[in-house]
C-alpha cells in the first residue's frame, strides 16, 4: 500500500510531463513509455475501484446482517448477466 502512494504521484508527474512534451501533429519518439504508463495506471485504477467496491459490499453486509457469500454471489450473477443483457438489447435494436 505504501508503494502505491509512491507510484501514483511519480506516474502522474511523468504523465503530465509527457503530455506537455508531445506535439499534436507528430508521432512521439517514446511510444513504449506511454504504453507502459497506460498499462500501469489502468491496473492501479482497476485495483483501487475494486477495493472500494469490496469495502462497500462488506459495509452493506455488516449493516444489514446479510451473509458475505450471498452478496458475493449476487454481484457475480449481475456481473455475468449485464453483458448478455446489453448484447441482447443491441441485437434487438438491429432487428
Amino acid at each position: 500500500m505504501k508503494l502505491l502512494f509512491i507510484i501514483i504521484p511519480i506516474m502522474t508527474a511523468l504523465s503530465i510531463t509527457l503530455y506537455f512534451l508531445t506535439s499534436k501533429y507528430e508521432m512521439p519518439n517514446y511510444p513504449f513509455i506511454i504504453c507502459l504508463f497506460s498499462i500501469v495506471m489502468s491496473i492501479i485504477w482497476i485495483w483501487f475501484i475494486a477495493n472500494i467496491l469490496i469495502d462497500l459490499l462488506t459495509t452493506i453486509a455488516n449493516l444489514m446482517n446479510i451473509p458475505d457469500i450471498f452478496l458475493g454471489m449476487t454481484i457475480l450473477t449481475y456481473g455475468n448477466s449485464v453483458p448478455d443483457l446489453i448484447l441482447n438489447l443491441s441485437f434487438v435494436k438491429l432487428g
